[in-house]
């Protein structure tokens, strides 16, 4: 059975640390996790808007994993208008989707930055250009993730989910 967790919110929210931890609590060759980042900004080198082609390749990435990993995760701030329609396309491949949108106040994204390796790239004035509030995908199946929940309740919550049948 393959199975697609879908992982959106803004930056600073936790996304790829949470991302990056269940794919790690697994043995090699059974979560394949994209970044949105990675895939737009490191590889492609690209802006986030409508004309670049990093939709395309994480959909690539993705049907990809779908054929070679049981579980595939798709992690980042996924704008809904830009990757909406190819996340949409992917959930009606996978035998599975969960979908969780990380829906957490401004100021909560701002300190948890702050405590990131990566601080220095970018300020609290990008991060409030780049916010999306509550950019939900609008699935029946998309839960909400709030501050409430630490990173391990949600990693436990995730890795219940890819270890159900």
């Amino acid at each position: 059975m393959s199975k697609l967790i879908i992982l959106r919110g803004n930056s600073g929210s936790g996304k790829t640390t949470v991302a990056k931890e269940l794919q790690n609590s697994f043995p090699n060759g059974v979560v394949m996790r994209i970044g949105q980042d990675e895939v737009r900004r490191d590889m492609l080198n690209v802006k986030d808007d409508t004309s670049h082609l990093a939709v395309l390749a994480i959909e690539n990435l993705a049907m990809f994993g779908h054929k070679h990993y049981p579980v595939v995760i798709i992690e980042g701030i996924l704008n809904r208008e830009i990757y909406g329609q190819m996340l949409n396309k992917l959930r009606k491949i996978f035998d599975q989707t969960n979908c969780y949108y990380f829906d957490l106040p401004f100021t909560v994204t701002v300190m948890r930055h702050q405590q990131r390796k990566q601080r220095c790239s970018f300020s609290e004035k990008d991060m409030a250009r780049w916010w999306l509030n509550k950019d939900y995908l609008r699935f029946e199946n998309e839960k909400i993730i709030d501050p409430k929940m630490s990173q391990r309740e949600i990693v436990t919550m995730l890795r219940q989910i890819v270890l159900s049948s």
